[in-house]
């Protein structure tokens, strides 16, 4: 699983745990569709301009947390590099 910023899925050897990087990006997106689901109960109650601004407050404000989130996943899943790990040891 990836985030939606266009890059392609990481092959299972590049990470230390597939089922956790799944895991973790699923609970991301479903946190976020709850969100997306949250922003649009306003409308239940009014179709105003109020009920929009929470609609598009609830699909644009959890982005930012997403990335970053989807970053400290990779800093957590990503296996090092061989060439990281042969310029470490003495």
């Amino acid at each position: 699983m990836t985030f939606y910023s266009g890059e392609k899925a990481l092959p299972a050897e590049k990470l230390t745990s597939v089922e956790g990087w799944n895991r973790s990006h699923g609970r991301m997106w479903m946190i976020y569709g709850l969100c997306v689901l949250l922003s649009a109960l306003p409308f239940m109650f009014s179709d105003g301009t109020a009920a929009l601004i929470a609609l598009c407050g609830g699909v644009v404000l959890p982005l930012p947390f997403m990335i970053l989130y989807h970053h400290r996943l990779l800093k957590k899943y990503l296996k090092p590099e061989e060439d990281e790990i042969d310029s470490r040891t003495p």
